[in-house]
């Protein structure tokens, strides 16, 4: 993974009137993706604020949430705009019904990465742990969907977490909070599946 941009850097960057492409910008700084559908360089801009993983992680800890952000890294709210592209991991019967064609409840976390098919990679990167998806919900999957609507979400680097399994996960992919007020089914309102799934060995 690339450098990791300070708070300070990314608050400059954001100050301009205009960035005309995200998706160079973004990779500088260790691939986070783009915000915004190229070609649309004003929805670049949609950046509310840069705050640090220290203040978000401490919210997350006074609702009882374990931290999500690795410590010293940006924490970016914003709001994604239709079109962009995320990849989201999936567990057997959330594919089998995506590829039935049957409605389903996409989660509330994305990545901006390209998926590994390695299931344990999947688990590294991602530090998805077995309290969020046990082994017993496999094999898991990999899917793409498209932002339909603009959606308030915060992004930024996966931070380690602890597995119920006694082993540590080490994070580091790119991560995608979409608004938490937002909930279970309702959350197809702004996101469509635009991939078959793909099975991680």
């Amino acid at each position: 993974m690339g450098r990791v941009a300070t708070v300070t850097e990314m608050t400059a960057v954001f100050s301009l009137t205009c960035i005309q492409d995200c998706s160079s910008v973004w990779s500088s700084w260790g691939g986070i993706g783009s915000l915004c559908p190229v070609g649309s360089p004003s929805d670049c801009c949609r950046v509310k604020t840069v705050r640090s993983a220290r203040e978000i992680n401490a919210a997350m800890k006074a609702r009882g949430w374990e931290p999500a952000w690795p410590p010293g890294t940006p924490v970016i709210e914003t709001t994604l705009q239709p079109g962009t592209r995320v990849n989201m991991i999936v567990d057997a019967k959330t594919a089998l019904a995506i590829s039935r064609g049957d409605a389903i409840t996409p989660g509330g976390w994305a990545t901006f990465d390209t998926v590994s098919l390695q299931a344990t990679d999947m688990r590294q990167r991602a530090a998805i742990t077995n309290q969020f998806k046990p082994s017993s919900d496999g094999p898991f999957f990999v899917v793409e969907m498209e932002i339909i609507r603009p959606v308030n979400s915060i992004i930024g680097f996966v931070g380690k977490q602890a597995d119920t399994t006694g082993s540590v996960l080490r994070g580091g992919g790119t991560q995608i909070q979409f608004d938490e007020t937002i909930k279970g089914k309702d959350r197809n309102t702004f996101l469509k599946v635009t991939s078959e799934p793909k099975a991680l060995r």
